[in-house]
Order: C-alpha cells, then structure tokens, then sequence
C-alpha cells in the first residue's frame, strides 16, 4: 500500500465522522479511481448525505482500512463480509445473533430460529400462496424417475419463482414473507412426494415428508433443522449473496444456492456417511479395519469427521448425536458412530461432524437415505433469507473476482499491429 498521509479533517455529521472521496484517496494514498474500486470490492462502503453532492466514507472504516492495509485478494471476491447474523466462535462454538446454537437446537422452534435470523417477528404465516405452491407441485409431474429429492427442490423453487409475481419485491418485510412462503412450499413439494398430508409446523411435515413418526421423531427434526439452519460464509452463502448483490430475486438467490449445495464437497455430504455407518453396522471389523488402513496409509479422514472450520469438535454434531443418545440409548447405529470415533480417535481433527449426525439421525428414525441432503438444504434455505436481507441493504455489485490471465497470448507483432 502506498504510504498514508496525514489524517484529514472530517466532516461532522449526526455525531458521524465522514470523508469526502478525496479526502479518503489523500489519507491511503491512492487515487481516487482505486477508492471506487475497494467500494466495488465489498472493502468499504460509501455513503450518500442528504444535502450534500458526492459519495462520503465513514472516517472509522477508512482508519481501518488503512491500518490493516488494502492487500486486496485477486483469486476470491471482497475481502470482508460485514455481517450480524452468524459467529463461528473460538472454542468451537457457533451462535446465531449472539445466541448459542445448541440452546436453540434444545428449546426453540424451527420458526423461531428463523425469526431470529431474519429479525422478526416470530407470528409470520409459513403459508405457501396457493397459486406458488400448486406451480411447485407440478415439478414432480415433469421430474425422470433418475431424480433426487434435492433435484425435486431446484425445479419446484424455480416454478415457483415463475408463478409468484410478488417475488421481486425485495424490501424488507416483502422477503421475508417470501422466505417463509418458500419454506413452506418446498416442504409441501416433499410432502406431496411422498403422499403424507400437509398441515402443522415445518418441522412436523418435514418429518413425515421423510418417513419419520411420532412426536420424538419430530423434535428431533427441527433440533436438526434448528442446527443447520446457518453457519455464515458457506460456499452456497456466498453464492447466494453474489446473486443478491446484482439484485436477483429471492427466488433466484435461493435456486444458485440450491445449486452449490449439491456437491458431496457441501450439501450432500450426508449420503457417503449414510452408507458408511450402515456398513459399520453389517460388518463393523471389516470395515473399520479398512478406514484405519486407509486413513493410516495417508488418506483423508472417512466420511462424517473432521472438519475445515472447527479444530476439536464439531458442535452441530455433538449437540444432534447427544439428542439421540439420550432418546435410542444403545442404538446398534449409534454404538457405530462410538465404534468410528474411538478407532479415529489418534488421527488429528478427526471427530464427527454435522453430516455423520444426520446419517445417523437418518438411520435411527428409518428416514428416507436423502434424509441428511433435504435436511441441509431446507434449513439453510432460512440462513440464506437472512443473509439475503442483508445484501440487499449493501451496496449492489461489489462482487468482482479479478481474473489472472494465463492463456495463450497474441504475437507482438499482431499487438504492433494495433497501434
């Protein structure tokens, strides 16, 4: 970075501290062309004052900017997402808006987890409009017999997108209500997919969507749903807030996440740990046997352990395995999953994560074998809204990956030629 100069005078307004474009330019020593460029990276924002010509930029966010130095990264998109809604913590610990995910998991509805995350008010109908869901429906009409239920969801999202003309509205409470519209239509999509009846919470049809029964089944559900709900700049996040930050509409945002989720690298992690643990269970020596030569001949950790984020524990995972261990004591899936762990116990970073957890959820309630993909991809639908209201109060397009070029180059002569 170029050497600062002295700090300019701010402008005082409201108790705030602004800089005019120049000034800003002057304090970091660049040009002003380069000012515009850190807003279109996501690296500071400006601000219009009402009365006065010009952009401004807070005085603290050109400080801050200036003491950690632009160092702008060219292989990825703005340096820094500002963002409320969700803290991966030290200690493993993950938090929605400064509550603690695993207390949610243990006493809150799936509708109240989403109202926290959207700040709002909890009383919001999850009611899909009719007209939406009945376009939705008619994905399953037009679905091969190949089709997963998570490709069931991609197209029913996208009809229901084109049958919902007060989807494009993207103020506040407008997007909220089409997120809970949107969660209640995908759950209906899987429910009329299954044949079970509609009605009660998300929880509960999803539950019943997904071959699960009784009360227990249930709560275990929306724990699972409650857990998964966010976990901040995921890659499908990140999808989705590049496609609001060009004003796409919810409907579109949510279906470019659908698209990153399904990936056995992200959302459909869950599968390869469903086969593994009912292979635990058929032949558990064998098996076992077969991960530890593996993983001690150098190769990654099984399916369903460690993770890029958390160092010692994953805490979606411990919270939804403790869940089932006080419910089904002495499950044979469960005595797999202790089986796994203890066997991986040397190996470093190999703990259980969340996708082990919905395996074995999937198992123990009999769910359907893409139970633990559906789980993933409605509750972090909920995620996405919130990170969609934020976008869309943030300054449009100020995601620009910088393209290194490394292809074939033309001779000088044909470049002479140009002029």
């Amino acid at each position: 970075m170029a050497t600062r100069r002295r700090r300019p005078a701010p402008l005082r307004i409201d108790g705030r501290e602004f800089l005019t474009t120049a000034q800003a330019a002057d304090y970091l020593g660049v040009r002003v062309e380069t000012v515009y460029a850190y807003v279109s990276r996501g690296m500071v924002r400006r601000t219009s004052i009402e009365g006065r010509r010009g952009s401004f930029f807070a005085l603290a966010e050109i400080d801050e900017l200036a003491r950690r130095g632009r160092a702008p990264r060219t292989s990825s998109g703005p340096e820094r997402i500002h963002t409320h809604i969700t803290l991966l913590d030290t200690g493993d610990v993950l938090r929605y808006r400064g509550h603690d995910v695993t207390d949610l998991a243990a006493s809150a509805s799936f509708e109240q987890v989403c109202a926290l995350l959207w700040d709002c008010d909890v009383a919001m109908p999850f009611v899909a409009r009719p007209a939406v869901s009945a376009a939705a429906r008619r994905a399953r009409q037009v679905m091969p017999a190949t089709a997963r239920p998570h490709d069931l969801l991609k197209v029913a999202v996208d009809l229901a997108g084109a049958a919902d003309p007060l989807g494009r509205d993207l103020r506040p409470d407008a997007v909220v209500a089409t997120g809970a519209g949107l969660l209640a239509t995908m759950v209906a999509v899987l429910a009329a997919g299954a044949g079970t009846a509609e009605g009660g919470s998300v929880a509960a049809q999803l539950c019943r969507a997904l071959g699960g029964r009784g009360a227990q089944a249930e709560r275990l559900v929306e724990a699972t749903l409650c857990l998964l709900a966010d976990h901040d700049l995921a890659t499908s996040t990140r999808a989705v807030r590049v496609a609001a930050s060009v004003r796409a509409h919810p409907y579109a945002a949510v279906g470019a996440g659908l698209g990153a989720l399904d990936s056995p690298l992200h959302g459909t992690a869950s599968r390869p740990a469903y086969r593994l643990l009912g292979e635990v269970v058929e032949e558990p020596y064998r098996t076992v046997a077969d991960l530890l030569a593996a993983v001690g001949s150098g190769g990654q950790p099984p399916p369903g352990f460690g993770h890029r984020v958390y160092r010692e524990q994953d805490p979606r995972a411990e919270m939804l395995l403790h869940l089932l261990d006080d419910r089904y004591p002495g499950h044979p899936v469960l005595e797999a999953v202790d089986r796994l762990t203890a066997a991986l116990e040397p190996w470093p970073a190999a703990f259980p994560n969340v996708d082990l957890a919905t395996a074995a959820l999937a198992h123990v309630l009999r769910l359907d074998r893409d139970a633990g993909d559906i789980l993933f991809a409605v509750a972090r639908t909920s995620g996405w809204i919130a990170h969609l209201l934020e976008e869309y109060a943030a300054e449009p397009l100020r995601f620009r990956m910088v393209g290194v070029y490394a292809g074939v180059r033309p001779p000088a002569y044909e470049t002479d030629s140009r002029g």
